[in-house]
């Protein structure tokens, strides 16, 4: 995905300004967070917020009236002391106008996004702390656990909720998980980790272990319904999701 990204800003985007540009980058599908209804509906991919906001949007509209031929997306970007909108015609396919996927760079103190009034969720960092754990599972994976090291999907408002992320098999010592990053996206939970490798040459322990991190996210959630999806960039790149309650 970092690839794909320093390919998309290299076509002449310019940091600290606000722009805009078409693309037709396929990335899957389970990396995107949608926001709207039914009938109408937005995906988004939120690339960076320090020091802009860069992030790819596109979404579709239910429109069986065959008499409606055309139809456009209005983007709204508004900040406290401003207010940008940005005009994309849609392109009907059967029974849906869908707006055709864009990059937008925004400055970072845009406090709010709209598409045709829909609301776009913007993310905040979290507070945690990490510790490292030197047995891991087996398999490389994500686990929600509570404060007794016990996986669960249920916890209590002000209970303490821990992420542990597992690397999996490795036939040496030496290695390590570390985490990039941790947002709230509306009520999905980004978590950015990658596994670091021993320098060649270096002397590790000639036995296999499962190098995790455990990560206690130190923010108080409200209560509702939390997804997590974790990217695990070790010899590639791996996605994990699960939900958990917070009641």
């Amino acid at each position: 995905m970092r690839l794909t990204f320093l390919l998309l800003l290299s076509a002449s985007v310019v940091l600290s300004m606000i722009y805009y540009v078409p693309t037709d980058v396929t990335l899957p599908d389970e990396l995107y967070l949608s926001s709207g209804s039914k009938s109408v509906n937005f995906q988004y991919l939120v690339f960076s917020n320090e020091p802009d906001i860069v992030i790819l949007l596109k979404g579709w509209i239910f429109s069986p009236t065959n008499w409606i031929e055309e139809r456009s997306f209005n983007v709204v970007a508004t900040g406290e002391d401003f207010k940008h909108e940005f005009t994309v015609k849609g392109v009907r396919k059967g029974i849906y106008f869908y707006m055709p996927q864009h990059l937008f760079v925004l400055p970072a103190n845009t406090k709010s996004i709209t598409v045709n009034g829909v609301p776009i969720e913007l993310p905040r960092k979290l507070s945690f702390s990490t510790k490292r754990i030197n047995v891991g599972a087996p398999e490389t994976g994500l686990a929600i656990l509570n404060e007794f090291m016990k996986e669960t999907q249920d916890f209590k408002a002000g209970e303490k909720i821990f992420l542990r992320i597992d690397a999996g098999r490795k036939n040496t010592g030496g290695y390590d998980v570390r985490i990039e990053d941790l947002k709230l996206v509306g009520s999905t939970i980004i978590v950015k980790a990658y596994v670091v490798s021993p320098a060649p040459g270096a002397m590790v322990t000639q036995v296999i272990t499962y190098p995790s991190i455990l990560v206690e996210i130190t923010d108080t959630l409200p209560p509702g319904y939390y997804t997590v999806k974790c990217t695990l960039i070790d010899t590639s790149e791996k996605l994990f999701q699960t939900r958990f309650e917070v009641r």
